[in-house]
């Protein structure tokens, strides 16, 4: 922003632009500063916006105001978040190598983010391994002069800040603070002219002091190798400040602050698919909306975060505006007719009442929850048009008398009797309203063959940018979004390709299936379809991707690539009649892939009993089989591996004489 005390363009010709009401100057910035104009930046940082909105959300809650500006900033189970790297989400900190920084330094104080932020770019990067051995009193901390030893003691002998800088050449070489601020300056501009004066200046200052002409000419070089990357430490410590707030507020209101971060999100898919993963990590549930107590935006409701309404695809503020306002009027709603009833339906009409039943917005008021969404969807009509004849009625001041049976029960009793939606039908429907999958995810149900088959190497797709370039993947994951694409040259020209988004539970990530590749398995390359792929880990601008070589069916993959099959028996004894049954269906299905069945007779027992079954047991790894000994054992218990699986060494059970497993091949 310029700013000056008359017309501005008695100063500088203007413009403004025609898809903007913004008047801008027609000269660069400098020109504007060389003519006497004061400039502004003023950075809009969303981050504020999802503070207020916590802080907003924990005040409706609660009833406490907490203003992140009274915040004391000695919190440990703050800094333990940032220890931990667990900082998706938290301003500045939520890259993956700002994460690994702090868990570097392992920060105790708000001055060590302070530092974090400064030297977490290129060039000042390499003192954050000193940075840290220093703090943790791996290495002692050098003295650089008595003089300026206690303006560098906060950060171990390290000159990080500007400001540190130029107390150092006031102190050391009686540089005014004015001359020391424009000597880094000239520096960081590279002005070769203007550094050999203010160094010469220096120097002279420093030999007045009392210190050697060696030494000052030392201690010139070891500032000018500092201030070529000296960050400002009052910009630093705001950001830091502000990283702090909102650290606050995950650690203490996780709730609030997933509600509000995912408000600002919901743009961007790709931030938003993290930001909900991350929230699941440490058990916040994030449920559909609810027309009875959602808003606009994400709100909490109880011990869950809520999509917010106008998240559904197909409802509008109008339409949002309708429903808080029948709220207000008529109380929570009791059923889909008393909505219908209540609400405007000019504003709320079908395709809207239909998109919040899709996503599960009527859950609650329902009475049977998700398993009334079909019924819903077909009666909606009816109740619409009960709720149309009702708006009239009214309008026409006619005083009515509604049905005798208008309680709950009885409403919902008018449903028809149609079967429920599968859980494929009801997570597509979700899909196509809110864009997510939310009551949970096709990959939760295969996580089991996923973790089995994700081998080698055995990574999630958020973990993918640690990875070097031509790294080999193996997983399993869900084709999000397809672009077909044409090659333009070389061999291939004229056939298609294709640019994937590939999602798994952790994440998302690009992949590329090129020409040869895309015509051989273009019949599996479907949006939403779970697939198993093989490639490798592909980096270009910064960005990382995999480029695929092969792609299966789920179902192809089993069959394919197990080696052994793991069943797990969790929290009972695996008595003979539960042993029987597992033996019943292995031989229905015989094979050569070996099976292992791991019991674990409580949760506090760390050790794992492993029977080895004999080839009469081995058996034909399919889908089908899996399902069957998930029946029985728990789907989650019912573990394809490829490749070598090693199992974690536990102390041996001892056995009593005679006891079952003697002599059987139990190891």
């Amino acid at each position: 922003m310029v700013i000056c005390d008359r017309p501005i363009d008695d100063f500088v010709p203007l413009f403004r632009q025609s898809d903007s009401p913004d008047v801008i100057t027609q000269w660069d910035g400098k020109a504007c500063g060389n003519v006497g104009l004061m400039k502004m930046d003023f950075l809009g940082l969303s981050t504020l916006t999802i503070l207020q909105r916590a802080r907003d959300l924990v005040k409706e809650r609660t009833g406490t105001d907490i203003d992140p500006e009274s915040l004391t900033l000695d919190d440990q189970d703050v800094f333990d978040i940032f220890r931990r790297g667990a900082t998706y989400g938290i301003f500045q900190f939520d890259g993956e190598g700002m994460q690994n920084a702090v868990m570097q330094i392992k920060p105790t104080r708000i001055e060590d983010l302070i530092a974090a932020n400064a030297m977490y770019r290129p060039g000042p990067m390499e003192l954050i391994p000193t940075y840290a051995s220093r703090k943790h009193g791996k290495e002692s901390v050098p003295s650089i002069h008595p003089l300026v030893d206690d303006l560098l003691a906060e950060t171990f002998g390290i000159m990080i800040y500007q400001e540190q800088i130029m107390q150092v050449l006031n102190r050391l070489g009686k540089l005014p603070l004015h001359k020391a601020l424009s000597l880094i300056k000239a520096i960081s501009k590279k002005d070769k002219k203007a550094i050999e004066i203010g160094l010469v200046e220096f120097r002279d200052g420093a030999v007045g002091n009392g210190i050697e002409p060696a030494n000052a000419e030392k201690l010139s070089a070891l500032i000018l190798k500092f201030s070529e990357y000296g960050f400002n430490k009052a910009h630093s410590t705001r950001y830091a400040i502000v990283a702090y707030q909102q650290a606050f507020f995950k650690v203490h209101y996780p709730r609030e602050f997933f509600a509000a971060t995912l408000t600002f999100e919901r743009e961007d898919r790709e931030k938003f698919v993290r930001c909900l993963a991350d929230a699941r990590k440490i058990g916040i549930i994030v449920a559909s909306p609810d027309v009875n107590t959602c808003t606009s935006d994400f709100v909490v409701d109880g011990e869950q975060v809520r999509f917010g309404l106008s998240a559904v695809k197909g409802v509008g503020e109008k339409a949002v505006e309708a429903i808080a306002k029948a709220r207000k009027d008529e109380g929570k709603f009791k059923d889909l007719w008393h909505f219908c009833r209540a609400v405007d339906l000019r504003a709320v009409n079908k395709t809207t009442i239909e998109a919040l039943v899709k996503c599960g917005a009527f859950d609650s008021i329902s009475g049977g929850g998700p398993e009334l969404r079909s019924a819903m969807i077909i009666g909606a009509e009816k109740a619409i048009s009960a709720g149309q004849k009702h708006s009239s009625e009214r309008r026409c001041g006619q005083s009515v008398l509604f049905e005798q049976g208008s309680d709950t029960g009885e409403e919902t009793a008018r449903l028809p009797d149609v079967p429920p939606w599968s859980r494929d039908e009801m997570l597509v429907h979700e899909k196509e309203t809110l864009g997510f999958y939310v009551s949970s995810h096709p990959l939760e149900y295969v996580k089991n063959i996923a973790d089995g088959l994700n081998w080698p190497p055995r990574f999630t797709l958020a973990q993918l940018p640690k990875q070097e370039e031509g790294t080999p993947v193996a997983c399993c994951c869900m084709l999000a979004q397809i672009r077909p694409m044409m090659t333009k040259r070389g061999k291939s020209a004229g056939k298609k390709l294709a640019a994937l988004n590939l999602e798994d539970l952790s994440g998302k990530c690009e992949a590329m299936l090129f020409a040869e590749t895309f015509e051989k398995y273009a019949p599996l390359v479907k949006a939403d379809s779970i697939v198993f792929i093989t490639g490798r880990v592909s980096r270009r601008d910064d960005r990382v991707g995999i480029n695929i070589d092969t792609v299966e069916t789920l179902d192809e993959a089993i069959v394919r690539a197990t080696t052994r099959l793991v069943v797990r028996c969790k929290g009972h004894s695996a008595d003979a009649a539960w042993l029987g049954n597992m033996r019943k269906i292995l031989e229905r299905n015989p094979g050569n892939c070996e099976v292992v069945i791991s019991i674990s007779p409580t949760e506090q027992s760390r050790t794992v009993v492993r029977i080895k079954t004999n080839r009469k047991l081995s058996v034909s790894p399919t889908r089908a089989l899996l399902d069957e000994i998930g029946q029985l054992a728990g789907h989650d218990n019912a573990l394809p591996v490829a490749g070598d699986f090693v199992v974690q060494k536990v102390s041996k059970p001892r056995y009593n004489a005679g006891s079952a497993g003697r002599g059987n091949g139990t190891n």
